[in-house]
């Protein structure tokens, strides 16, 4: 490799550094103007039907005991319920999952690049960006754009947590997990891989105390959540068994 090619590539690879924040805010708007795009091509199917159904009550009180007739937590039928107020056109009902999608984009490039640097951050934010299960996820009318933001955001504010040695951010992680169990219950998912991988790195790199206190509180209101859905929804209100509405998902996640 010449010694041109090498300054030149180094060149090349300051100037992203110093603009990453704006080549990575020029690929969000260029994938958000692909999901609007897609979205207005998309029609509702039966499932996202049925969540403007619930979302379309007369009142918040209506709202909320329609959204634990969904198989899901109520999070996003709430939300729905709010959105309602601008219209009831398809983009408007699409525009949660959109907005959530488009921010979680934002936040994947926040955590890439606090983790591994500039570059590698653009290059995962592409990816995330062209995606067809990020751009599906971010203009239906279900739960998944808004999962994404919050799962995205718990990875961001846990960096930041232990980079930063801060009880801010260590509340704001938690404040994302709870949002994401809200939201659909495959967050169990991440609510055990994450706390996993935060008991690990709390042994290894150390932590003050009032972090793992502040930690601690989390994941005890997470479980005390989880209870709640579990006991309140789950095992109370979604109707499995033979012949049931929903008994096709509970060999998924429910078991």
């Amino acid at each position: 490799m010449s010694t041109t090619y090498k300054v030149e590539l180094g060149r090349l690879e300051a100037w992203i550094v110093k603009n990453s924040s704006w080549l990575a805010l020029a690929i969000i708007a260029a994938a958000f103007a692909v999901r609007l795009a897609y979205s207005d091509s998309c029609y509702l199917n039966p499932d996202e039907a049925s969540h403007f159904e619930s979302a379309r009550t007369s009142n918040w009180i209506e709202t909320y005991k329609a959204a634990f007739m969904q198989a899901h937590p109520p999070l996003f039928i709430l939300v729905l319920h709010g959105i309602l107020f601008l219209g009831r056109t398809e983009l408007i009902l699409r525009l949660p999952s959109l907005v959530g999608g488009t921010a979680a984009l934002w936040l994947t490039f926040a955590w890439i690049r606090r983790v591994v640097g500039e570059a590698p951050a653009l290059a995962g934010l592409g990816f995330m960006a062209l995606s067809p299960a990020a751009i599906s996820a971010s203009t239906e009318v279900r739960q998944y754009g808004l999962l994404l933001c919050f799962v995205c955001g718990s990875l961001y504010a846990t960096e930041r947590t232990f980079t930063e040695r801060s009880t801010f951010w260590a509340i704001v992680q938690g404040l994302f997990l709870i949002g994401a169990l809200l939201t659909h219950y495959t967050a169990i998912v991440v609510l055990l891989s994450l706390g996993l991988y935060v008991l690990l790195r709390s042994i290894l790199d150390g932590v003050p105390r009032r972090i793992l206190f502040t930690i601690g509180v989390s994941q005890l209101v997470l479980a005390t959540l989880l209870g709640w859905l579990y006991f309140g929804h789950v095992r109370r209100l979604i109707p499995f068994g033979i012949g049931a509405s929903m008994d096709y998902l509970r060999p998924y996640y429910y078991a």
